[in-house]
């Protein structure tokens, strides 16, 4: 234990819960464009097959 009272595993707890939370933020700031575009890719894809045929 260190001098705050926290054990090695609260150390690792709270790293992995950080880790993890950047994780889903980097997840969400790749991820969430990515979902879009492709959306409106097919959408847009969609669209222009109905004006065609």
């Amino acid at each position: 234990m260190d001098k705050w009272g926290k054990t090695k595993l609260d150390n690792w707890l709270s790293y992995a819960s950080d880790a993890f939370g950047t994780m889903l933020k980097w997840g969400l700031i790749v991820g969430l464009p990515v979902i879009i575009v492709e959306q409106i890719c097919i959408w847009a894809t969609n669209t222009i097959g109905k004006w065609i045929f």
